[in-house]
């Protein structure tokens, strides 16, 4: 596949702006990427409907914040999310303590109501 353009957009949000990029293949989709004030966190509207996540991966934010509340010390969680770096997990829940709202909004939006969860799982 051949690049067929490419262009620089800036959106403005909450008084931020925010850079966007937008590269065109042929035949696929543009990236849709949005960068945010942290350098690992970018939305992409294509991927979990715009929530944030870690750049090059589809792990949102919640998922590092949650790893979090389990217990598991940042150091940790990318032995269990090989494919996370220790700087891009501080960087999500560094992201998280400036954005705690929105966050909690994604995980409470996210929860599995304890009805519908299996009584095996919950006794670990």
């Amino acid at each position: 596949m051949t690049r067929s353009g490419f262009h620089v957009c800036y959106t403005y949000s909450h008084t931020r702006v925010m850079k966007c990029s937008v590269t065109a293949w042929q035949g696929v989709a543009p990236d849709m990427t949005t960068t945010t004030d942290h350098k690992y966190i970018v939305r992409n509207n294509e991927i979990l409907s715009g929530e944030p996540i870690i750049k090059g991966t589809r792990t949102p934010v919640r998922a590092i914040v949650e790893n979090r509340r389990l217990g598991y010390q940042p150091e940790e969680i990318p032995h269990h999310l090989p494919h996370l770096t220790p700087a891009a997990v501080f960087g999500a829940l560094s992201y998280y303590c400036d954005h705690r709202d929105e966050i909690n909004r994604h995980i409470e939006r996210n929860r599995v109501p304890a009805e519908l969860i299996d009584p095996r799982a919950r006794e670990r």
